[in-house]
C-alpha cells in the first residue's frame, strides 16, 4: 500500500510540472488583439479609406514612430494619436509598415507644434483655393505634411470659437516645428537608418530569456522524472527483498 501511494504521488508532482510548464509556453506565445505596428520609411501616407487612392490621403506619418490598429486583410486599420482630442482613425498597407513586437513604448506618437504670428487661412482640403475662414492663432497641434501641386499643407487639429475639426494650412505660412526621431532605434534590417551594430545586441536578451525558459522548464521536468525512477528503484532494489536461507 504505502508503495501505491508513493508512485501516485510521484506521477501527481509530474503531471503538475508537466501543466506549469505548458502554462508557462502558452502565455508566452499568447497574441494580443491590439497591433502595434511601427513606421520605418520616408513618404507613407495616412489614407482615410482603403481604396488607397490619392484623394484619399490624409498626411505622411512620421518615420520612426507608431501606430496602434489591427490587420483587416490587405491592410491595418489604425488609430493616430489615439486616446486623445486629436484621434484620427484610417487605414495604411501592410507593406509600408512592420509589426513591432517587443513591448508597447511609452512614446507612440511624435509632438508635431505649428506657431503663426498671424491671421491664418484654414482649408478643408489640401490645394484648395479659397479658405473656409480665417483666424489670428498662435499654436496649432499637428497631424503632418502633404503635398499637393508641389505645394505643402500641413494636416492640423484646430478648435475654435465658431470652428473645429481637421483643417490643412499652407506650410509656408507657419513655423513648423519637425519631432524628433524617434528613442528606440529601428531594428529592421530594411532600414538603414539607426541600424548599428547596437541594434542587431538589443534583440538577443528577449532571445536569450526565451532560451533560459526554455532551459528551466526542461530541467524542471528531467528532475521530477529522475526522482520518480529514483523511488521506484528503492522500493524494488535487490536489497528490500528478503533473503531465504536454503534449507539443508
Amino acid at each position: 500500500m504505502k508503495k501505491f501511494v508513493v508512485i501516485s504521488f510521484s506521477l501527481f508532482l509530474f503531471s503538475v510540472c508537466c501543466i506549469n510548464t505548458a502554462k508557462v509556453s502558452y502565455a508566452d506565445q499568447s497574441i494580443n488583439s491590439e497591433i502595434v505596428l511601427r513606421v520605418t520609411k520616408d513618404d507613407i501616407y495616412f489614407y482615410s479609406s482603403q481604396d488607397f487612392k490619392d484623394s484619399d490621403r490624409f498626411f505622411k506619418l512620421t518615420k520612426t514612430y507608431f501606430l496602434i490598429g489591427a490587420d483587416v486583410g490587405n491592410s491595418y486599420c489604425v488609430r493616430y494619436k489615439s486616446d486623445t482630442a486629436m484621434e484620427l482613425r484610417g487605414y495604411v498597407k501592410k507593406s509600408d509598415v512592420e509589426v513591432y513586437s517587443d513591448p508597447r513604448p511609452n512614446l507612440i506618437y511624435p509632438e508635431i507644434f505649428a506657431i503663426c504670428q498671424g491671421i491664418l487661412s484654414f482649408y478643408l482640403n489640401a490645394g484648395d483655393t479659397v479658405p473656409k475662414f480665417s483666424e489670428r492663432v498662435t499654436n496649432l497641434d499637428c497631424y503632418g505634411i502633404i503635398t499637393h501641386d508641389n505645394n505643402e499643407y500641413i494636416l492640423i487639429y484646430y478648435s475654435g470659437s465658431f470652428n473645429s475639426g481637421l483643417f490643412y494650412v499652407n506650410y509656408k505660412d507657419v513655423s513648423y516645428t519637425k519631432p524628433a526621431i524617434h528613442p528606440i532605434p529601428i531594428k529592421s534590417s530594411a532600414v538603414g537608418e539607426n541600424n548599428n551594430e547596437k541594434g542587431d545586441d538589443e534583440t538577443q536578451p528577449a532571445e536569450s530569456n526565451s532560451n533560459v525558459n526554455e532551459i528551466i522548464q526542461i530541467v524542471i521536468i528531467a528532475a521530477v522524472v529522475i526522482f520518480a525512477l529514483l523511488v521506484v528503484y528503492l522500493m524494488f532494489r535487490p536489497g528490500n527483498l528478503k533473503y531465504n536461507k536454503p534449507k539443508e
